[in-house]
């Protein structure tokens, strides 16, 4: 808990004035991807699998990996989030495409 309150405090509060919800979208029966635009142009999205079966992305994630879980094994190769998964990242300023369906 600490490390995730740690990163929250370093890793996203500076960035968290001006944001707004880019929106969400079902990526499989039991799976979500949704993308905040953040204050400073960075993108922050979440990749949530809470089914069985592994989940195929239109894309490969981009950016820093902020949090997974299970650690270090959310993804099965680049482009499939792995059953009972979560992914974090963050893409600086610039490199988004602010559209939840990106990636």
């Amino acid at each position: 808990c600490r490390t995730l309150l740690r990163l929250r405090a370093n890793r996203l509060l500076p960035h968290l004035a001006g944001s707004r919800a880019l929106g969400a979208e079902a990526i499989g029966l039991a799976a979500v991807h949704a993308a905040w635009d953040l204050g400073d142009g960075g993108i922050l999205r979440l990749w949530t699998n809470l089914g069985a079966d592994a989940v195929q992305l239109k894309a490969p994630p981009h950016g820093d990996a902020l949090c997974e879980v299970p650690p270090g094994g959310a993804m099965r190769g680049a482009d499939r989030l792995a059953p009972a998964s979560t992914l974090w990242t963050l893409e600086p300023p610039g490199t988004g495409q602010g559209d939840p369906s990106h990636a």
